[in-house]
């Protein structure tokens, strides 16, 4: 197979091959999109749920170049590339030298307490691979230090005149106020003659638009984003996309596409979809290939993050609800496995001894706890049922709570102890930082391994008063075989677990 670099460097154009390489080719580079029928062209009858990165039998997005040598070493097919080298790799810079800068910019910052702050080894070497390709993607655990690795990089990438304007795009507002903030954070941190001239613009619902904003870096969510005009995207030059595993969102597509002068494209995440999956190709597709890896067990090892303790809590049912389920289950053989799951949520968290024994669980704990719902009206039962029912502070937050007043309760949520956050896992799943939670609650069941793995990092950083995280994993045994489906998804956030 021969390919060659085309289209300004976006793809890769397959320009020899034999039908059987081809053929190959045609069928690593499709996938059926998971759930596709459930989607309004799928249900008028007008998509299979087909995706193909492999166009008119010729033509590869450039992301995917490892993809290609995956292949072809699987199938003991040739490969060449030409072009490719000058198209991805940045050479100009030996490691060396990029540490000597790392030590020079950080020499003498200490942090707001007053310690020495220093990026670890990891945390120079990950920059470094985002710098030396200009395409990557690097899966990094919860409490990595994400935004200190795309700081170092912004300011090396400034400094040195390789990049010029950059887009940030993360799926939240929590995280675009987050992100400004550490940025700002780590500056100070810095010896005044070290420090960066930061110029900083904030995308998202509450901010006021402003299509031609000249500062150099802007940071947004995909979902105000994709209201702005194709001329905004021509004037980035960098593209930096915050838990990438969100990439395979339309929106967020879309971005990135708009984007037609930028040479470089990173993204950052806890959780890389499985390989040889539609995600996967998605993400490698818009983002690059998979660069760094810093697993959680590595950082817990060196003591970078928390130890976790996790308590699976089966709730046994009486025996005429077992008997009900049996029927139920009986009755719907054969019939949307998804219908069954609902009846089985929708009973469990109306249940009230359920709800009574995770109050008891949970008024027990001295330590901050965060107790994680999907559903809003299951979000509000909870927290109304411990606000009567335990002496705990309790705070709430879901989608439509204001982000100046989910700012405030993350504050407090910050200091002090014998707290409760009561919170969607849309809102608190992903990406946000709040060092004093000692124990979490999973109070809706779960099989997603994005879901499980990001909630879970939500408590691993570490903080002086932890000694551990400790995980509550709320599991149903409804019927007499405990085969239902809520046990099911139990088995499987087990085997995550133990990954």
């Amino acid at each position: 197979m021969r390919f060659e670099t085309s289209h300004n460097n976006k793809i890769l154009t397959l320009v020899d091959a034999t039908t059987l390489e081809r053929k190959q080719l045609s069928l690593s580079l499709t996938k059926k999109l998971e759930h596709y029928n459930f989607l309004p062209p799928a249900v008028k009858a007008k998509w299979n749920g087909i995706i193909s990165y492999f166009h008119k039998d010729k033509y590869v997005p450039i992301g995917l170049w490892q993809e290609l040598k995956t292949i072809a070493e699987t199938y003991k097919y040739p490969l060449e590339i030409t072009g490719l080298g000058d198209a991805i790799f940045y050479k100009d810079v030996s490691k060396k030298e990029f540490q000597e800068w790392v030590d020079e910019k950080f020499y003498g910052a200490t942090n707001s307490k007053g310690e020495p702050f220093i990026p670890r080894d990891y945390q120079v070497e990950t920059a470094y691979k985002i710098l030396t390709n200009k395409l990557s993607i690097s899966e990094l655990t919860t409490a990595a230090g994400k935004s200190l690795i795309i700081f170092i990089c912004i300011v090396f990438f400034q400094e040195r005149s390789i990049s010029n304007k950059f887009l940030m795009i993360v799926p939240s507002i929590d995280l675009v106020i987050q992100a400004y903030e550490n940025f700002h954070e780590y500056n100070s941190f810095l010896l005044a003659e070290n420090r960066f001239p930061l110029n900083i613009k904030q995308i998202h619902g509450g901010e006021k638009k402003d299509f031609l904003a000249k500062q150099n870096i802007h940071i947004g969510t995909f979902q105000s984003l994709a209201k702005f005009q194709n001329n905004y995207f021509a004037l980035f030059d960098t593209i930096i996309v915050d838990e990438a595993h969100r990439s395979k969102a339309t929106s967020i597509k879309d971005c990135i596409s708009k984007c037609i002068n930028a040479e470089r494209r990173f993204g950052l995440t806890g959780t890389i979809p499985k390989q040889g999956t539609l995600d996967s190709l998605t993400l490698q597709a818009y983002l690059g290939p998979k660069v760094m890896e810093i697993k959680a067990k590595e950082l817990q090892d060196k003591g970078d993050i928390a130890q976790i303790d996790i308590a699976i809590v089966e709730f046994i049912y009486p025996e005429d609800i077992r008997k009900r389920f049996d029927d139920i289950k009986t009755t719907m053989k054969g019939q949307d496995k998804g219908k069954l799951l609902k009846i089985e949520q929708d009973f469990v968290i109306q249940y009230e001894p359920r709800k009574e024994t995770i109050s008891k669980i949970v008024s027990k704990i001295e330590k901050n706890q965060l107790v994680l719902f999907h559903r809003k009206s299951h979000g509000k039962l909870l927290k109304n049922y411990l606000e009567e029912n335990t002496d705990k502070e309790i705070h709430f937050i879901y989608g439509e709570i204001k982000t100046d007043v989910r700012s405030d309760i993350k504050t407090l949520m910050k200091s002090g102890k014998n707290k409760v956050l009561v919170a969607s896992y849309g809102t608190l799943g992903t990406g946000l930082d709040i060092t004093n939670i000692h124990n979490i609650h999973f109070t809706e069941s779960f099989k997603s391994d994005v879901i499980v793995r990001q909630s879970i990092g939500r408590g691993l950083r570490n903080h002086k008063d932890k000694d551990k995280l400790r995980l509550y994993d709320y599991v149903d045994c409804l019927n007499s075989k405990g085969d239902n489906m809520l046990k099911n998804h139990s088995r499987i956030r087990k085997s995550i677990y133990k990954d």
